[in-house]
């Protein structure tokens, strides 16, 4: 019942592994092209970590990344996680979730890779300090208030148990409709050149925007003012992406499902994995075939297929 040392059901799940691998052996060589991107960088997470406010006791930065790459994931996107030295030139949608901290002329990158054509979804509490976390003058976000079109004037942080809400504006651009919670910080902006698509429903500030839309140059900005619920940032991605046109292969990716792309110059392959708990069903797209795993619509927790579409 052993082979050297291995006992009989281990030599058979790793037996299993390696003819998996004969069989997927085209996939070798292809690439993942990622054309979203959600700026996580430390520097500015340590910078916002030392800093005394707006919020005394935690400002949900990294709920704030979590919300927008699973957004964008949720969508059958492949997304990188980039810092401020990345090049941007190969992304149609950047992310840059409370850029608190600007180093290496971070605002010029930016409103350059917009003026190319670039999507930039930027948020709340960006563009205070420059590298050696000296605050900037002249207006925040720093370097970038023609490029989104608006002035931050002031920011609300609220206590744990406070919220607020934002409503989508009638015939947005986006399409969004309804209404969003919002938490913990507040942004409020004056907008110069950029289009408000909602606004808040209740303080001082209501009527205020909360998201809104500018073009530069050959491309778009959006600027989230207030930390939105998840729910939003699935509807705002949902009209974002289709707006950029870097849509997924699936349409809907259920509940614990994760959708990964690589290609080649022959064929473009999708990796679908169902890491939850419960059955799903995932059709497959119109155009591809399974060269892995079981065709049949029915996913198992943990079962894998490999789908194939020739270019």
């Amino acid at each position: 019942d052993h082979y050297g040392g291995m006992d009989t059901r281990v030599f058979k799940e790793v037996t299993e592994v390696g003819e998996s691998l004969v069989s997927l052996a085209e996939i070798v060589g292809s690439e993942t092209h990622a054309r979203a991107a959600v700026l996580y960088d430390r520097e500015n997470y340590w910078a916002m970590v030392d800093a005394q406010g707006p919020r005394n006791k935690d400002l949900h930065y990294m709920d704030c990344v979590k919300k927008q790459y699973e957004a964008l994931r949720k969508l059958g996107l492949d997304v990188d996680i980039i810092s401020m030295g990345h090049e941007l030139s190969d992304y149609q949608v950047v992310a840059a979730p409370m850029a608190y901290m600007f180093r290496k002329n971070y605002d010029k990158k930016l409103a350059d890779y917009v003026e190319a054509g670039g999507t930039l979804v930027m948020t709340y509490w960006s563009g205070i300090v420059d590298e050696s976390d000296r605050c900037h003058l002249g207006g925040t976000p720093h370097g970038l208030m023609e490029v989104m079109g608006l002035r931050s004037t002031e920011i609300d942080a609220l206590y744990d148990w406070e919220e607020n809400s934002a409503k989508a504006l009638a015939d947005n651009v986006l399409g969004l409709s309804g209404s969003y919670t919002c938490k913990y910080l507040c942004d409020l902006v004056k907008t110069t050149e950029a289009e408000s698509l909602m606004e808040y429903e209740q303080d001082f500030y209501q009527g205020m925007p909360v998201l809104t839309h500018h073009a530069y140059g050959k491309g778009h900005t959006y600027y989230v003012a207030a930390d939105m619920e998840e729910r939003f940032y699935q509807d705002f991605y949902r009209s974002v992406a289709k707006e950029a046109g870097i849509l997924g292969p699936m349409e809907e990716v259920p509940e614990g499902v994760e959708i990964t792309c690589r290609e080649n110059e022959n064929a473009k392959y999708v990796f679908v994995q169902n890491f939850g708990r419960s059955s799903v069903c995932v059709k497959i797209p119109e155009g591809y075939e399974c060269i892995f795993g079981s065709d049949n619509e029915i996913m198992n927790p943990l079962e894998t297929k490999v789908l194939k579409k020739k270019k």
